[in-house]
């Protein structure tokens, strides 16, 4: 009887079925967790440059008295957070689009279910998707890589 009930999941829960979710499928060949605590979650996504760049740095900065070694890396890409949740609102706020996610809300429970994996879905895929800067207006935009 109780299924056939309204019912919700509220953020705070939402919040911890959505971490782990993500957790256990992202691809880090597009997007790299950056914050993964008990209060706060965030995901950067990766987009590949047009033009990689290089850049240089001391390997024994922290260590005055050796001489230094400097080291050339390549960086293919660059980062934008994609997804920055908090678990409660009175926890602070880590970022200007920093939020608390939305309870799952159903008709029922099947309902509240199919909502919550169909979100859930939609969610990873766009964490997912392999994009790179435009090569028409130089890199301020961005379009989806049909390579990948």
């Amino acid at each position: 009887m109780l299924d056939e009930k309204p019912c919700y999941i509220p953020s705070s829960k939402t919040y911890d079925i959505i971490r782990s979710y993500v957790k256990q499928n992202i691809d880090g060949k597009y997007a790299r967790i950056t914050s993964d605590y008990d209060f706060h979650f965030e995901v950067a996504k990766k987009i590949k440059l047009m033009e990689p760049t290089s850049y240089t740095y001391n390997a024994n900065s922290n260590d005055k008295r050796r001489k230094p070694n400097w080291i050339t890396k390549i960086n293919q890409d660059r980062e934008i957070p994609i997804l920055n949740l908090k678990r409660l609102l009175t926890d602070r706020d880590y970022g200007k689009n920093c939020t608390m996610p939305d309870a799952f809300i159903g008709e029922n429970y099947n309902d509240m279910i199919e909502k919550m994996n169909k979100y859930l879905e939609d969610l990873i895929q766009s964490i997912n998707e392999p994009y790179k800067e435009c090569e028409h207006c130089k890199g301020w935009g961005v379009v989806l890589d049909e390579k990948n």
